[in-house]
């Protein structure tokens, strides 16, 4: 029983912030829960779309204490609960990145937040992110090179529900570093393998690729 209750404890405080924001919270009270943590210097926080009213999505520069930086992408602010998702677009001077498959296709892709969870699992939100910068950096930074020249390949959705599709170049590179997940909802398989880029090879990349929409900023 007693362990019981050291359990419950201790995920009441790892997970106060939550408790304390409003039921249906909007940016500025996560702009709030930010700035108070010790470890955060400024935020800069723009609308994704600003010339469209219904859009929700928030770019967010996270200038942190001994010149540590955080840039992320596509935050909703209505996700009160643990595991809102959103995009990893840098941290420090490097850019995760993987290469992966959904419904469509296997490709490169940018890094969603949710793919750090199956190595860090109490993180569950842009709170735990920040308070555990350090140990996720240094995860990023340790994780294999991009490799440019990954193939494309569109998927084949006639296999049966649950089963995984038939990639001919999935195996071809192996990695120990990989996000899986069934998706139930809509009945298909995800997985994607992590990487890693400087800002200015990701860039050059991104260029090469004709998208240079999703270049980054080299010096925020």
């Amino acid at each position: 029983m007693l362990k019981k209750y050291i359990a419950l404890i201790s995920f009441l405080i790892s997970s106060s912030f939550i408790f304390s924001l409003p039921l249906f919270p909007d940016i500025s009270d996560w702009e709030k829960e930010i700035k108070r943590l010790d470890c955060v210097e400024s935020l800069e926080i723009e609308k994704q779309y600003p010339d469209y009213d219904e859009s929700v999505d928030y770019d967010m520069k996270i200038f942190l204490t001994d010149n540590r930086f955080l840039q992320i992408k596509y935050f909703n602010p209505h996700k009160r609960k643990k595991n809102g998702n959103f995009i990893i677009a840098r941290i420090g001077d490097i850019v995760p990145i993987t290469w992966g498959y959904d419904s469509y296709s296997l490709s490169f892709h940018r890094f969603e937040f949710k793919y750090l969870h199956p190595f860090f699992k109490s993180t569950n939100s842009i709170i735990d992110l920040l308070e555990q910068y350090d140990e996720i950096f240094t995860f990023i930074k340790n994780l294999p090179d991009f490799n440019v020249n990954f193939p494309y390949e569109l998927v084949d959705n006639s296999s049966e529900p649950n089963e995984k599709p038939v990639l001919k170049s999935w195996n071809d590179y192996p990695s120990q570093y990989v996000y899986s997940n069934y998706n139930k909802k809509w009945n298909y398989w995800e997985e994607f393998k992590l990487y890693q880029m400087p800002v200015k090879k990701y860039n050059d990349f991104v260029i090469a690729i004709d998208r240079e929409w999703l270049c980054i900023e080299e010096n925020p």
